[in-house]
């Protein structure tokens, strides 16, 4: 066969074969069994979860992933998070030494396509490869394309400029004013601040998942989540002061990768601090929504967070939003412009009284001042993020009683 091989279900070249090797020999089996002209691109990386997490963050979507399990110490945790991050559909091949029947099938269990002996060479790792390619394009005829949500991170240049606002009052209107099913994803978990304003439970079950990846699928999902509305939920937690110090940011990006399997829009609020967390969820952001202070302090520390966002979440569309801020005590929106060399894209308005009742009665602003001016931006952020109002249902045409029934009018 000449030239790439094409994805049947989609016309289209296929999607890459990722190989993850940990040795020299293992590097060559996998070069050797894997024909671009037959099976896709292969695209091979020395390494082993971490590596295998970063490629197929950045990258285009894998086809396939060839795993070497030799050196790891929990090959089965390790295919658990890659196939949580790529979703149920991808096929996984493990490879690596020799393993009884009882080890076999805990592989199969963990949703391995196959494991094969590193030592039975080249040609049964083909075969597996191409087995594994046929399956894939059958079932993506059969069910088609996995969904896909969008993934919008707010994140606030310093404390204090109403970024968690702003995260729930987008994701109430984009639930409710748009139509749009979203999930509202909290990962400040000591503090539960979102759950606390939206005066709702914070959820049981999310340190858990964070720290054993493996569990997170469709049920914990929904375990987890508390809803606000038929169309928005809430992912929380209220976790002691002494734990949650650091969450691992390979589990992360798989709850949000599931998170984006069931809903169409994922908002979250980010903790303002910049630490290996942060950098994994910017790169995998479709938007970015940096909510700014225009203050002389927040013009200088908006300057170093458009700096890191660029660094690291450099495949989002990034919009600067201005915190809301009393009359007169805000810098002038040209010479803030200026300074920081682009547009501010979206002035949020003080309402003190709306932001007030919004705390009280634990609802978002939007749904405590419908119309006023402050959820008129919101709704002007949702337009920004691509999310249109939806299309108005066709209107009847009014007929009067004596006129013929037949007539338009």
């Amino acid at each position: 066969m000449n030239g790439p091989m094409l994805d049947l279900a989609r016309g289209a070249p296929a999607s890459p074969v990722l190989g993850f090797f940990r040795s020299e020999e293992t590097r060559n089996l996998i070069a050797a069994a894997v024909t671009p002209s037959e099976h896709g691109e292969l695209v091979l990386s020395e390494g082993g979860l971490d590596v295998a997490v970063k490629v197929m963050r950045r990258g285009e979507k894998p086809g396939l992933v060839v795993y070497d399990v030799g050196a790891s110490t929990n090959p089965i945790a390790d295919i658990l998070t890659i196939i949580k991050h790529g979703g149920r559909s991808l096929p996984v091949i493990a490879i690596g030494g020799t393993i009884d029947t009882a080890q076999f099938r805990e592989f199969l269990a963990a949703g391995v396509f196959d494991y094969l002996d590193l030592g039975l060479g080249p040609r049964p790792l083909t075969d597996s490869v191409s087995r594994a390619r046929r399956e894939r394009t059958r079932r993506a005829t059969d069910i088609g394309p996995a969904r896909q949500g969008r993934l919008i991170v707010f994140c606030g240049t310093r404390g204090g400029v109403g970024t968690t606002t702003a995260a729930i009052a987008t994701a109430w209107t984009l639930a409710h004013e748009r139509e749009t099913s979203t999930a509202l994803l909290d990962l400040d978990m000591n503090s539960g601040t979102v759950a606390f304003a939206l005066d709702i439970d914070p959820g049981r079950g999310l340190r858990e998942g964070l720290d054993q990846p493996s569990r997170i699928d469709t049920v914990y999902i929904e375990r987890c989540l508390v809803r606000e509305s038929p169309r928005l939920a809430v992912l929380s937690a209220e976790e002691p002061f002494d734990s949650c110090a650091n969450i691992d940011p390979v589990a992360a990006i798989v709850l949000l990768d599931e998170l984006r399997q069931s809903f169409d829009c994922v908002v979250v609020d980010m903790p303002r601090v910049t630490s290996a967390l942060t950098r994994a969820v910017l790169g995998a952001a479709d938007d970015i929504v940096l909510v700014s202070s225009p203050t002389l302090a927040g013009l200088r520390d908006g300057l170093r967070w458009l700096e890191f966002v660029a660094a690291f979440g450099d495949r989002a569309v990034v919009r600067v939003v201005q915190g809301p801020v009393a009359a007169g005590a805000a810098l002038d929106i040209d010479q803030l412009e200026k300074s920081l060399g682009r547009k501010i894209d979206l002035v949020i308005p003080f309402d003190a009284k709306g932001v007030a009742t919004a705390a009280n009665e634990g609802k978002s602003l939007p749904a405590v001042a419908p119309g006023s001016a402050v959820a008129k931006a919101f709704v002007e952020l949702a337009n920004l993020l691509g999310f249109p109002a939806p299309s108005a249902s066709p209107q009847k045409k009014f007929r009067w009683p004596w006129r013929n029934r037949d007539a338009d009018l």
